[in-house]
């Protein structure tokens, strides 16, 4: 576990347990998106999700597009000018 967490003003070393580290560490998270005792998402995480579901739409778009398209080749036969 650490114990200290540098401070960005003086370019020196502080206890977290300060008050003084208290406040850096505080102002750390607050900079990379969020306080995680008050359960608000971060905005890197949300931006992640956010991915991750575009991802997820593409792909099911793109397995409908196959399904439809093997449906109609069951159904009338290969034919390259359809595809």
């Amino acid at each position: 576990m650490y114990t200290k967490i540098h401070n960005p003003l003086t370019n020196r070393y502080v206890k977290i347990n300060s008050k003084l580290g208290k406040n850096i560490l505080k102002r750390y998270l607050e900079i990379i998106g969020g306080n995680p005792y008050d359960g608000s998402v971060p905005a890197w995480e949300q931006k992640a999700a956010a991915a991750a579901a575009a991802r997820e739409a593409e792909r099911q778009a793109q397995d409908a597009e196959h399904r439809r398209r093997a449906a109609h080749i069951l159904e009338h036969g290969f034919s390259t000018s359809y595809i």
